[in-house]
């Protein structure tokens, strides 16, 4: 980073330090957004139809809820009653109207504009399918049976990424523990198969029959045999399954919409008018039409049963950023949907990094020994300034979805890398060759991570179900307090015996001791907290990025904050610079303020 004099130091530590006070609700500060000219993000999360297929619904990332009447060509907002919380899966209630909506702090009914809270779950909520008289959740503390007015538990606990309903059968998809299914009425049983133990996505089909997605693979089960895998052409990565119209249906990430009549036998493919963009979601309706959401370019319609596709409108929002970073030269980086973009200040216009292919979504940066590394939704990459153009470092591990990028800073040449699913990757030679490191731990994803100033063998993991550490760098890991919670951001402070802060999805926490022991910030009651940023020279000054709730800060390390600025915002990603200004990377793009 740049220098900057101690008199100017001491100007925007002072600055700063009016973060006291209770955690009131006033959002007095300006923020100024950034010139970062990447496109808008139209990222479709979910989608679905309404009752006799009247209007369609889309879970927009980042910009939210919305419902279209005219198949998508135009769009309403109906997710300004939810106060923030972040949407994470939507189904329409069937019969009566009204939408139920997954969030990241429970379910909720929506009806004439109002959001009605489910009593009987706080959790994340990953997916939803529909019920006889309600809907059925799977949530990180596991399945639910919700109606509109409670929420009660229903098979296996622990985080469920994925359910699937039909009048046979429900069966729910675990993080952690395979395939369970109960059939109507029935005990719920688990699908004994060693090969399974995380379900991404699950459809259910005629007698039984099912198909999951499971770590970018396809298998199915049918007539209550055990679970086999399916190839699809190319060898294509599976990321959601449907059954519809008597077809399977899976989406991709590299062969757009696939269909299927034979089982999963044989797959056939639909020719768009352009490339096929990864798909995220699948839906439709009774009548033949089909729904696909993508990653980045918005949404793609069929009419005829899925033989030709076309977009359909344009997603709202503008390109989210989701990580940020200053290098020794004091260069800004910008982690985005679009890839990695670059300026010399806050306020300068902000230009892209990248070569013919791009990046993508970037969720980590990190500086190392001159080099800047970026964690992408396929895995770890290095720019190449003289040549311009990135290196694909992990490309020998396969397709890896990287959320946080670390060098260590006792060892020179060695960089951490949390995944999705794949625990932790590490590379002791600068990042040319890379390894996951397991020794003991369960299969986790791990958003975060922090390394002990004092301590060189300490290693912190933030993961889906809590904090994690080790103290002989990765050899064995042990739980760190924070259970259950999932652990977004992980921020350290120089003060004498190693405080460490954690944002999770129930608020900020605080350990004095390494973990044995924490202490939740006074922040608002389940506001998830995305990200966390310390000022090195006070220490006591803290800044939070909050889920739907802008900024907040602290003055007296996180005993009481207020809010900050941003609000109705997500943000993903904070840095403070030398001079005092703050940056914050949101769902709505860039901003930067100078206290």
């Amino acid at each position: 980073m740049g220098g900057l004099g101690w008199l100017a130091r001491l100007g925007a530590i002072l600055a700063l330090a009016g973060m006291v006070g209770g955690c009131a609700a006033r959002a007095d500060h300006s923020w100024q957004q950034a010139d970062l000219a990447a496109p808008a993000s139209a990222t479709v999360l979910d989608v679905g139809f309404t009752e006799a297929g009247a209007a369609v619904v889309a879970l927009y990332e980042p910009a939210g809820l919305y419902l279209s009447a005219d198949g998508g060509e135009s769009w309403r907002w109906i997710g300004q009653s939810l106060g923030g919380l972040a949407p994470m899966a939507v189904q329409p209630q069937m019969p009566g109207g009204g939408l139920w909506v997954g969030t990241g702090a429970g379910l909720y009914l929506l009806a004439d504009d109002a959001a009605f809270p489910i009593d009987g779950v706080a959790a994340l909520v990953y997916d939803l399918a529909g019920a006889e008289r309600g809907v059925w959740a799977a949530t990180e503390d596991g399945l639910y049976l919700c109606s509109a007015a409670v929420c009660e538990p229903r098979g296996p606990r622990g985080p469920a990424l994925s359910v699937a309903s039909s009048p046979e059968m429900v069966c729910a998809g675990m993080a952690e523990d395979g395939l369970w299914c109960a059939a109507a009425g029935g005990d719920w049983q688990r699908v004994d198969d060693a090969m399974i133990d995380l379900v991404n996505d699950i459809a259910l089909g005629p007698d039984g029959s099912a198909m999951l997605v499971s770590r970018g693979g396809l298998h199915r089960r049918f007539g209550g045999a055990e679970v086999e895998p399916l190839a699809l052409p190319g060898g294509a990565t599976a990321r959601v399954v449907d059954w519809r119209a008597s077809l399977w249906w899976v989406g991709t990430a590299e062969s757009g919409v696939l269909s299927s009549a034979d089982g999963g036998l044989t797959w056939s493919a639909a020719q768009p008018a352009s490339a096929w963009p990864e798909i995220a979601s699948l839906g439709g309706d009774a009548g033949g039409r089909l729904l696909a959401g993508t990653y980045g370019v918005g949404l793609l319609r069929s009419n005829d049963d899925g033989a030709t596709w076309e977009p359909v409108g344009a997603g709202p929002g503008r390109c989210p950023v989701y990580s940020l970073l200053s290098n020794d030269e004091g260069l800004l980086f910008a982690g985005t949907a679009d890839g990695v973009y670059q300026a010399p200040s806050p306020a300068a216009p902000w230009q892209p990094l990248t070569d013919d292919g791009g990046l993508g979504a970037t969720y980590g940066l990190a500086w190392s020994e001159g080099d800047l590394l970026a964690g992408t939704g396929g895995g770890v990459y290095r720019w190449d300034e003289s040549g311009g153009r990135w290196t694909f470092l992990t490309e020998a591990l396969g397709r890896q979805v990287i959320f946080s990028v670390a060098p260590d800073p006792h060892r020179r040449q060695s960089i951490w890398a949390g995944s999705w699913g794949n625990n932790v990757l590490r590379s002791v030679d600068g990042g040319s060759t890379w390894a996951p490191v397991h020794g003991g731990l369960e299969t986790l994803s791990v958003y975060s991570l922090a390394f002990s100033p004092d301590e060189a063998d300490s290693v912190y993991l933030g993961t889906v179900e809590g904090l994690r550490c080790s103290q002989d760098t990765g050899l064995s890991w042990a739980a760190c307090g924070l259970d259950r919670e999932t652990v977004f951001a992980l921020a350290s402070s120089p003060v004498s015996g190693f405080t460490l802060y954690a944002g999770t999805t129930s608020g900020a926490w605080r350990t004095l001791d390494g973990g044995d022991s924490w202490s939740r910030m006074a922040l608002p009651h389940a506001t998830t907290v995305y990200s966390i940023a310390v000022v090195a020279e006070r220490p006591d000054l803290l800044v939070a990025g909050t889920e739907g709730r802008g900024v907040w800060r602290s003055g007296d390390g996180g005993r009481t904050w207020h809010s900050w600025g941003l609000e109705g915002r997500s943000v993903y990603a904070l840095l403070v610079l030398p001079d005092g200004t703050v940056m914050a990377g949101t769902d709505d793009g860039l901003y930067w303020t100078q206290p």
